[in-house]
């Protein structure tokens, strides 16, 4: 189970919980009652990846899609016409008050729906990120005398089992990665293209994890 507890709501305010279910992810997250709706779709982006534009919530009743979805249902329904979400929590949902415990579904908008496969896309190349920076990370060791050995990682995918990739070879993976996302047409959408700067950004920083090379590594890539 995945938890987010608000650390800024002063001690004598009772949490709100809000436990949310669906698309693989079980979150319970711990809130004070009077926080800014929008304050919940950051949560859930950050413990799911999934930016708020994509979520569709349920909660008591209450479906909450974020402005920058299409979908507007007048049931029930808070769609882009009539949420604000700076109001509060509690404001949009009565039944959410200090010490209650609310569950909630997670779905996918209509905005998601239309942008899935680019989604996706952006998702994979992130994913493949994570299989580097893992490696990079538990392969990376110290000499005794303080300097960096030779770095080599081991990519099964691009590599074959057993078989390790140098530093050079996993540049260029990161290289395609980055060429791959600036490729991708994101048109005029501001969550697209606030995922793949994301994307791009952390493929840099997983690209300094191995530090500068030291001479032995320049000579042998040369």
């Amino acid at each position: 189970m995945i938890e987010s507890s608000s650390s800024s709501t002063a001690s004598s305010v009772l949490l709100a919980t809000i436990q949310i279910r669906g698309l693989g992810h079980s979150l319970t997250i711990h809130h004070s009652p009077f926080i800014p709706i929008s304050t919940l779709f950051d949560d859930i982006q950050s413990l799911t990846g999934l930016p708020p534009p994509y979520q569709r919530i349920i909660i008591r009743g209450k479906t909450l899609t974020y402005p920058d979805d299409e979908d507007d249902e007048d049931d029930g329904t808070h769609s882009k016409k009539s949420l604000d979400v700076q109001l509060p929590l509690n404001q949009i949902i009565p039944g959410i008050k200090e010490g209650s415990t609310s569950k909630g579904i997670l779905m996918h908008s209509k905005s998601y729906k239309l942008d899935q496969n680019i989604v996706e896309n952006i998702t994979k190349l992130n994913h493949e990120l994570d299989s580097i920076e893992q490696q990079i990370k538990g392969v990376t060791s110290t000499s005794p005398s303080g300097g960096k050995s030779k770095v080599t990682i081991a990519v099964a995918a691009t590599a074959g089992p057993g078989k390790e990739m140098t530093r050079k070879a996993a540049q260029h993976l990161i290289t395609d990665i980055m060429c791959q996302l600036d490729t991708i047409n994101v048109g005029d959408s501001n969550t697209l293209r606030d995922m793949r700067r994301k994307v791009l950004h952390r493929a840099a920083a997983v690209e300094k994890l191995w530090g500068a090379p030291d001479q032995k590594e320049k000579d042998d890539e040369r």
